[in-house]
C-alpha cells in the first residue's frame, strides 16, 4: 500500500529542513509526497527539496497564492 502525503508550502523556509529530515528518516518508505508551493516568489523550498529529499515527490508551484484549501 502506498501512502500519499500532501503538504502546502507558504513562507516555509524555517520548517522545510526539519520536514525533509523527518521524511528522510522514516522506516516506512512506500509513500509519495506532493508539495504545493503557494509562495509565488520563493524558490528556496523547491531548491532544498530537490537537493536533499530522498523519497519520491512531485512539486507543484502555484502562480498565485490560492490558500491552503484550494492548494490541497
Amino acid at each position: 500500500m502506498e501512502i500519499g502525503i500532501v503538504t502546502v508550502l507558504f513562507k516555509s523556509d524555517d520548517v522545510i529542513n526539519g520536514f525533509i529530515e523527518s521524511m528522510n528518516t522514516q522506516t516506512f518508505d512506500n509513500f509519495h509526497i506532493l508539495f504545493v508551493e503557494n509562495d509565488v516568489a520563493n524558490l528556496h523550498c523547491e531548491r532544498v527539496i530537490r537537493e536533499t529529499l530522498k523519497t519520491p515527490f512531485t512539486f507543484v508551484r502555484n502562480y498565485e497564492n490560492t490558500g491552503v484549501a484550494a492548494a490541497s
